[in-house]
């Protein structure tokens, strides 16, 4: 009846009539059966999101033997009909069920209505063409029923919406009535209410929602209450209260947590704890199919990193501890990247393993990154993941599952490589020790043999776009004279010249700064963005550097195929990185390969190999691009009373903007953002599946399901925004929030 009476408000005068036309219906044709939309739901789940399910329970509520072929085909189309419309929305919703209930609570207490044919009735009919009623017509037929009333009552608008609200009223509809009532009164009303029915009613957002609107936008306390107080005057309360989302905010956080004024930190079991739980907590619809699964792990990988040029604060320190200072911070982090049972089935896999809003902080210090904090940092925590045990959480109410814990040490740059392999010179391999001599002098590749335990830490792939890029550089300014070192005063002249005569064409040709330092001090204009710019055209990088372009494009497939994130073949691999050493030694052997360059092409197979996920999604791109937003939350989300309450607000913001559920819920959306080229022809070659690698224009994706997209029967590929942008892979991108 709403629907009729929304028609006659919106259109024209006979339309008014609907309404009436309830005092002339006849149900004496017709049997109506009625589902509600949450029992036909609760059907479909139950047997495993079946359609014969659904066709069985709603034929076994009816008379088949009364059934025509027609109506039986016409009953098969709605139920498809509530079917399409439930997976559709279902994959909207990320496949959550929970979520989907929540966003179409309404139409859950919807019903489906199959009108049924009273034979008895129907035999004492005469033949020929049956008589339709209003409900059964279509709208020309609507319009002819209608017209044929207003006509006999002589068109009379107030007359007809009258008798359209009596009848509304009588029939219980009491909001139908409500609404002809009002806007019988007078013609402002009647626009006013057309205005509302055009307009789409507001959905209120989940507390989930609105805590991911919250972080995704870097909203202050007051900034968020404002914005709620101009949507409930514009009459579209759909936030919830703050204290609501403060009270969610909490459950982002472990337990545990302390902080003095020189660093803040919580316990790694804690950590792994709770970040185990907000997994199966964002998968419990996947557990709750599969009644067998009981044990699992969770594959993690951890590091450190310093970051200087933070705010000094006009504030001294109650600890006068010498040499304090928050200039500097030195972060712990960890990052999940995915969750497997015994037999290897992945039942949760991050998708953005290199994105700032998986990478969780551990702790907090201002210190400087040096080699004494650095290994007591790497003792503290191998004493903690030493006396790690298995995490056992209960869900669904009774059924418990136990979370181990696999650790791997790979967020870490060259300079913490260098510490912990005892490695004494930037200029030596810190895998097997070799030196620049041994880069030039030795042909056999076989002779470079690791150290124990060196391959572990992973392939560093942020910094080798930068390493490289420099080395490039470097042998073109001593392209001249072809000598490693520069000792002859002509040398120093004729190098200097090339290196100014680079820089301005970079500049002019390739809008790039290279090579000179930056204002504050800190490091020079040599960047990860820089190098994948310079390398996106290598054709004109070559020409710039008047280097062999065949080797240039060698290096920058190299380059993308560690850093994407999908699993690479080691035999390929070592094959691509001889041919690429056989190029650099012959236009270059004057020239040592650097120790990134070596560890690259002599182990990236070995450590291939090691690595238990792809050496992509063991990068410390993320943990880098944390630093910038650290300085960021200390300055404008940061409370500036006291030191502790300081570097206490910056951890709980970078730990509430790293939970794993709450990052999933926007994934889609920060997809968007950014737009990816696909992957070279030469990088889909060494990968292990390059069969399964789809190609587009602007993204590339992988047939890797796991449980839960098998179960759902979709396959979901996500990206982020990127700090760092990666342009070749989808998964690799760091993002902002």
């Amino acid at each position: 009846m709403l629907n009729n009476s929304r028609h006659f408000i919106l259109n024209f005068n006979n339309s008014f009539v609907c309404g009436f036309l309830r005092l002339f219906r006849c149900y004496n044709y017709l049997d109506v059966l009625e589902f509600c939309h949450a029992t036909l739901l609760d059907v479909w789940m139950d047997s495993g999101r079946h359609y014969s399910a659904l066709t069985e329970f709603v034929f076994g509520q009816i008379d088949q033997c009364t059934l025509s072929d027609d109506k039986r085909s016409e009953i098969n189309k709605k139920i498809r009909s509530f079917e399409i419309f439930v997976t559709s929305n279902l994959q909207k919703c990320s496949r959550n069920m929970r979520t989907f209930r929540e966003k179409h609570s309404q139409w859950l207490l919807k019903s489906l209505k199959i009108h049924l044919e009273n034979h008895s009735e129907m035999e004492n009919l005469k033949k020929g063409r049956p008589k339709l009623t209003y409900d059964e017509g279509g709208s020309r037929l609507k319009r002819k029923l209608a017209g044929e009333v207003a006509l006999k009552n002589e068109n009379d608008t107030q007359l007809l919406i009258h008798a359209a609200s009596i009848s509304a009223r009588k029939s219980s509809e009491h909001s139908v009535a409500f609404l002809l009532a009002n806007c019988n009164r007078s013609e402002a009303q009647a626009t006013e209410a057309k205005r509302k029915l055009h307009t789409a009613e507001p959905i209120p957002l989940t507390i989930n929602e609105a805590l991911e609107f919250f972080i995704d936008n870097s909203l202050s306390k007051q900034l968020y209450k404002e914005i709620r107080q101009i949507s409930k005057l514009h009459n579209c309360d759909i936030y919830p209260n703050y204290k609501k989302v403060l009270e969610a905010k909490l459950q982002l956080r472990p337990v545990g947590i302390t902080a003095t004024e020189t660093f803040a930190k919580v316990a790694l079991q804690d950590l792994l704890n709770h970040t185990a739980s907000r997994i199966v907590l964002m998968q419990e619809e996947l557990f709750a199919n599969l009644e067998t699964v009981s044990s699992l792990k969770l594959i993690v990988s951890y590091g450190f990193d310093g970051s200087s040029g933070h705010s000094m604060y006009k504030q001294r320190f109650e600890c006068n501890e010498k040499d304090t200072s928050d200039q500097s911070l030195f972060v712990t982090t960890i990052i999940p990247l995915k969750l497997i049972d015994d037999a290897g089935s992945i039942f949760w896999n991050n998708r953005t393993s290199q994105s700032v809003r998986f990478c969780r902080p551990l702790k907090m210090e201002f210190a400087k990154e040096t080699k004494d904090h650095i290994l007591a940092e790497k003792n503290d925590l191998d004493r903690q993941i030493e006396h790690l045990i298995p995490f056992v959480l209960t869900i669904l109410e009774e059924r418990k599952i136990t979370i181990a814990f696999d650790m791997h040490m790979t967020l870490i740059d060259g300079k913490v490589l260098n510490v912990l392999t005892g490695t004494n010179s930037c200029q030596l391999c810190s895998i097997c020790g070799a030196g620049p001599k041994q880069f030039m002098d030795t042909i056999d590749q076989n002779s470079f043999k690791p150290k124990p335990g060196h391959l572990q830490y992973g392939i560093s792939p942020l910094h080798a776009w930068i390493r490289v890029f420099e080395l490039l550089l470097k042998i073109s300014y001593r392209l001249k004279f072809k000598k490693w070192q520069a000792r002859l005063e002509s040398d120093k002249r004729d190098m200097i010249s090339k290196k100014e005569h680079i820089q301005k064409r970079m500049r002019q040709e390739m809008g790039l700064h290279v090579d000179k330092p930056k204002q504050n001090g800190s490091g020079n204009t040599n960047d990860g963005n820089t190098a994948r710019k310079a390398f996106s055209n290598t054709k004109l990088f070559a020409s710039i550097l008047e280097l062999d372009l065949e080797l240039i494009n060698s290096l920058h497939t190299i380059l993308v195929a560690i850093n994407c994130e999908f699993a690479i073949d080691p035999q390929k691999f070592q094959k691509f990185s001889d041919k690429t050493i056989r190029l650099y030694t012959l236009h270059y052997p004057w020239y040592p390969m650097s120790p990134t360059l070596h560890k690259i092409l002599i182990h990236g197979s070995q450590i291939i190999a090691a690595s238990v996920v792809p050496v992509g999604c063991l990068g410390e791109n993320a943990s880098e691009a944390r630093n910038k937003l650290y300085k960021r939350d200390r300055q404008m989300h940061a409370r500036r009373n006291s030191r502790i309450n300081n570097l206490m607000d910056v951890f709980h913001r970078s730990m509430d903007s790293s939970d794993p559920l709450i990052s999933s819920m926007g994934i889609k959306k920060r997809t968007a953002r950014h737009k990816k080229q696909p992957l070279p022809q030469d990088v889909i070659e060494l990968l292990e599946a390059p069969h399964h690698i789809v190609q587009s224009n602007t993204k590339s994706f992988v047939n890797n399901e796991s449980l839960n997209d098998l179960l759902d029967d979709s396959d979901d590929s996500d990206d982020s925004e990127s700090n760092e942008i990666n342009p070749f892979s989808f998964e690799l991108a760091v993002e902002n929030y």
